[in-house]
């Protein structure tokens, strides 16, 4: 088959990638975790269990601004600093409401309200609650 031949032929659509792999593959691509580190932790997920993320974290490969970073700009919503955050939470109507324990459990933080939306800041978008 010749070049011009090769470069004509269809190609098969990349896949979608979504929840940790979507963020690994943009830590991968900005150059924020090695190929070789990515590979030796999946083997010791295989063994220990638990989030790759929180994994790649824990050994020190991927730092939490670049996985912050990262669940930004897969999720694309606007990563806060912490001079953003409001010192308190604010006050929420009584039906919008969230129990001290609720917010707990899935790690959130209430920033604010406004148009029929509630504004949260979450830990780690794509962990999943212990136990769950």
């Amino acid at each position: 088959m010749d070049a011009s031949a090769e470069s004509t032929s269809p190609t098969a659509p990349e896949p979608v990638l979504e929840g940790e792999e979507a963020v690994i593959a943009a830590l991968l691509a900005r150059s924020r975790l090695r190929e070789g580190d990515l590979v030796r932790a999946r083997r010791l997920q295989e063994e220990t269990g638990g989030g790759l993320l929180d994994l790649l974290a824990r050994l020190g490969l991927v730092s939490e601004r670049d996985h912050a970073e990262s669940c930004a700009e897969v999720l694309g919503v606007p990563l806060l600093a912490l001079r953003e955050v409001p010192e308190s939470a604010p006050e929420l109507a009584e039906t919008q409401a969230l129990s001290p324990r609720f917010l707990k459990q899935f790690h959130l933080c209430v920033l604010g309200q406004g148009d029929g939306r509630l504004d949260l800041w979450m830990a780690d978008p794509f962990n999943e609650p212990r136990g769950q």
